[in-house]
């Protein structure tokens, strides 16, 4: 994780703040969000889990639900881990998900921000080289700027 973050930047702390968001939250929704669960791939969508791929998918639920015995208590604990886990990556901390939630959306802010800098400053850039190649087309062909019709052969 700590690769993608240097190789990546706010892209990767993005990507990982939103799955820890999604993680941490699991309390929130009838169906726990546990990585053998997450859908990843559009195509072989609704058979793209792990859960989905065993020979008995039902087994891995009833196996999460009975055998591990993940009740309130250790679902807070799994929270915490995730919260501390990430305020290690990130190097700030987040004593909830709504401060990971918080920083995800400005993480995901900058990005935008950074895409919207880097569009305006391309735009200017065209802008510069059009007004260029038509000052430059002016000095070379001053007749056709000056509306005169042109000089030499017209067909």
């Amino acid at each position: 994780m700590k690769k993608a973050l240097v190789d990546l930047g706010d892209t990767a702390r993005a990507a990982f703040a939103k799955i820890g968001v999604l993680m941490a939250s699991a309390r929130r929704t009838d169906k726990p969000l546990h990585p053998t669960s997450l859908h990843v791939n559009e195509a072989l969508f609704p058979n793209d889990t792990v859960q989905s791929r065993l020979p008995d998918p039902d087994w891995l639920e009833h196996w999460l639900d009975t055998q591990i015995r993940f009740d309130k208590e250790w679902e807070t604990k799994v929270v915490d881990r995730i919260l501390h886990n990430l305020s290690l990556l990130f190097e700030r901390t987040f004593n909830s998900v709504q401060d990971l939630n918080r920083y995800r959306k400005e993480v995901t802010a900058r990005i935008g921000a950074t895409a919207g800098a880097a569009a305006a400053a391309a735009s200017a850039a065209a802008s510069a080289a059009a007004a260029t190649a038509a000052a430059t087309a002016a000095q070379a062909f001053p007749a056709a700027s000056s509306g005169e019709p042109p000089v030499g052969n017209a067909a």
